[in-house]
């Protein structure tokens, strides 16, 4: 039989091809390996750990290693600690750059976690970006639910509530129509975040269990409802590198004693601190120069604020219903106090308008029984 030159150079390049794949899959086999080292079953591709279970006996106080057979620990896998029930404490490295929905489901004996970042990953948004989802959730079809802000999540429990946990956060499928509903180990007290960049909307709403979260510098950004209803913090500390901070993010937090602003935020949010019950004094700092509608309306125990030169402009119901308010000093240079702004301050005995006001809503000073 007789080949043509042709014919030999495509066989030629088809062998070469087929040798070229079977080498390729042989190196892609050869570059992942599973196994167990401790407590942790893992897969190592590249030098990357991925922890995929753990040993259910594990317990105390973990911290998760940084490195495992020589790899380093980057991802923990969907249900990898579930019902790990032992474990009081846990410790996330920030080498993990991804945790999978799920991962520390039936954690019911945890009291403190710390975590590189809140949610699935550094940049993870919306529902993949709250507290709940390393815990896991429950679905169910829905089409009731109560759509607030602009990523649909739900502000009532629904569902299924797990035993042991509090519900912390709610999603609606608008396609779907899957509802998904978060929730925490009602043990956990204490939470630290150590290599975030920001906290994203709902993040720790609703915590009511939760008496302390610590936040890494770094953090340039916290959303809306960020700590909404978190009802058992005291005391929030705010790191300087914090550059703005959402409607409503503290808002509900009743026994809320003390809380910063950073000095890089320029205006204070809707609804920031409204009915903080507890909160007793804050201190504005100079680049503000806009507080927002309702930003401290219900603060029936806040007694003193600095205002600083900087502020232009009260918003309608700023600081309405601080009953307890007993003076505020409106500097030169504010030019706007929106409708009842100072509503209900009843304490306040004097009050001294500056003549950069340029305009005064309807009702700015109603309820002030107090001015003499």
């Amino acid at each position: 039989m007789i080949v043509k030159k042709s014919t030999k150079r495509v066989i030629v390049a088809l062998l070469v091809l087929a040798v070229a794949l079977t080498s390729g899959a042989i190196f892609a086999f050869a570059a992942t390996e599973t196994g167990t080292e401790g407590y942790y079953t893992y897969t190592k591709t590249l030098g990357e750990v991925t922890i995929n279970s753990v040993d259910k006996t594990i317990s105390g106080e973990i911290i998760v290693p940084d490195e495992i057979a020589e790899g380093t620990v980057s991802a923990i896998s969907a249900n990898a600690f579930k019902d790990c029930s032992l474990v009081t404490t846990l410790t996330v490295p920030d080498s993990v750059e991804s945790i999978g929905q799920g991962a520390f489901r039936g954690m019911t004996g945890l009291t403190e976690i710390t975590l590189p970042f809140v949610g699935a990953s550094r940049t993870a948004e919306y529902y993949d970006a709250v507290f709940g989802y390393v815990f896991g959730y429950e679905q169910k079809s829905s089409t009731v639910y109560n759509q607030t802000a602009n990523n649909n999540f739900v502000n009532a429990a629904y569902g299924t509530k797990p035993s042991n946990t509090t519900w912390q956060y709610s999603y609606y499928g608008s396609s779907s129509g899957i509802s998904c509903y978060y929730y925490i180990p009602s043990s956990i007290t204490k939470v630290t975040i150590t290599d975030a960049t920001r906290i994203s909307t709902a993040a720790f709403l609703n915590c009511t269990n939760i008496t302390e979260i610590n936040l890494n510098e770094g953090i340039v950004s916290i959303g809306n409802y960020a700590f909404s209803n978190d009802t058992g913090l005291s005391n929030q500390l705010i790191p300087n590198s914090v550059q703005s901070i959402g409607s409503s993010a503290f808002s509900g937090c009743t026994n809320l004693v003390y809380t910063n602003i950073p000095i890089g935020i320029t205006s204070i949010s809707s609804n920031q601190y409204n009915g903080c019950l507890s909160l007793e004094a804050i201190i504005i700092p100079e680049a503000i120069t806009k507080i927002n509608s309702s930003a401290f309306s219900g603060c029936t125990s806040l007694e003193s604020v600095v205002l600083p030169q900087s502020i232009k402009e009260i918003s309608a119901s700023a600081f309405s219903g601080c009953s307890t308010l007993e003076s505020i000093t409106l500097p030169d240079g504010l030019e706007s106090i929106a409708a009842n702004a100072f509503k209900d301050c009843s304490l306040i005995t004097t009050l001294t308008v500056p003549n950069s006001v340029e305009s005064i809503g309807q009702g700015a000073f109603r309820g002030m029984t107090g001015l003499t």
